[in-house]
């Protein structure tokens, strides 16, 4: 019976520190500097993992929910271009603003919303080999 009661404990013992690993919590400065070397380099590599994969989460998020199939953005414009209430149609261009900002590229953004604008040429307003921008 104590060999069973042993087990229980370092199992639950176990889910514990993995839950505990599985948070994520910010550490404090004074945590960090009471840390060795080895610890800050291991922190800063979980740290930029973690940034990391948020972005490309996001990146990949927004390109589904703007995609000609799902319809996110085309509803979102509907929704702003039909609403009389001047509040709405900031708060859609807002939101619509911070789905792009998930984009570090400016072309990928152009892509991404040429389709919902009914842009053919999505290059419109980038200058040509004469300096001159280009209308359309």
């Amino acid at each position: 019976a104590s060999g069973n009661g042993s087990s229980l404990s370092s199992s639950s013992s176990s889910r514990a520190k993995n839950a505990k690993r599985a948070s994520r919590h910010r550490l404090t400065q004074e945590q960090i500097r009471a840390m060795k070397p080895r610890q800050v380099a291991a922190h800063r590599k979980r740290e930029a993992g973690y940034h990391r994969e948020n972005r490309r989460r996001a990146t990949r998020n927004v390109s589904k929910f703007c995609d000609a199939e799902t319809g996110g953005l085309d509803s979102m414009l509907l929704c702003a271009s039909r609403t009389d209430d001047h509040r709405l149609r900031r708060e859609v261009g807002l939101q619509i603003g911070r789905l792009t900002s998930a984009f570090e590229e400016e072309d990928d953004v152009k892509k991404l919303v040429c389709g919902a604008l009914a842009c053919s040429d999505w290059r419109v307003g980038r200058e040509d080999e004469d300096g001159e921008g280009e209308r359309g």
